[in-house]
């Protein structure tokens, strides 16, 4: 997440930044004013988990935990209530808990404003735990494609066998 915002600036211009480019998206979402989008963004910021998005504004990204930088990444991301929510492998190097939160936040702010979301991940068990339906590729091919509980129940595929046996989720 760090890579993902400048390190020179701190975190309040870019998010102003941010909501200057998508101001009016940003603003149809929270329900409010495109005077007001700003302050609706600190308050989704806040919404997930970051308790003084206010000071987020006037520290530098370096200053701030991967958990927290992913925290504003993800309220970001969802503030302009985009139609798809591309994520990829959106929890590498957070511990489970962190991880876990964070991908029941996008899933409930996602849900209020219809975003379908795309996990990309090499984790099993956050899979399970936020996918609906499960689609496992094996060299770029789909070797099976079923609803989460279906295929952590009963896997089809040998290699869909193979993972979910494995333990690693």
């Amino acid at each position: 997440p760090l890579a993902a915002l400048d390190p020179l600036c701190t975190g309040g211009s870019q998010i102003a930044e941010f909501v200057q480019t998508h101001r009016d998206a940003v603003a149809a979402a929270a329900g409010t004013t495109p005077d007001h989008a700003l302050a609706a963004t600190y308050r989704r910021i806040e919404a997930f988990g970051v308790h003084n998005a206010k000071a987020v504004a006037s520290s530098r990204p370096d200053a701030f935990s991967r958990g927290m930088l992913q925290r504003v990444l993800f309220a970001l991301a969802t503030a302009p209530a985009p139609p798809i929510l591309v994520l990829d492998e959106p929890t590498a190097a957070l511990d489970a808990p962190v991880a876990d939160q964070l991908i029941a936040d996008v899933a409930r702010l996602s849900s209020t404003a219809s975003t379908a979301t795309i996990l990309i991940t090499h984790d099993l068990s956050l899979a399970a735990l936020a996918a609906d339906r499960i689609l496992v590729l094996k060299d770029g091919a789909v070797v099976e494609s079923a609803p989460t509980h279906h295929l952590i129940a009963q896997p089809e595929s040998a290699y869909a066998r193979r993972l979910v046996a494995s333990g690693a989720w």
